[in-house]
């Protein structure tokens, strides 16, 4: 998904192919990455993009494309 979310920010600023391969990585971290989450626990994530995606991209675009997604119960 961050993978898609990359190449929908990036097709408008640069060429199809060099957007393709941008690619972007989530890393995980605090308790779920320890191993010691509960049921109901957040998810502590990181959102590693290239430089020409923006905070403003991912809290449009990233928070529409989660918006689709039946599986998102909650979404602030």
């Amino acid at each position: 998904m961050v993978k898609d979310f990359v190449y929908r920010v990036s097709i408008n600023k640069m060429d199809e192919s060099i957007a393709r391969e941008a690619g972007g990585k989530i890393f995980t971290f605090g308790s779920y990455r320890l191993g010691v989450h509960g049921t109901g626990a957040d998810i502590d994530t990181l959102c590693v993009v290239p430089k020409n995606v923006q905070r403003e991209d991912f809290f449009e675009t990233m928070y529409e494309m989660l918006k689709e997604r039946p599986e998102v119960t909650e979404l602030t």
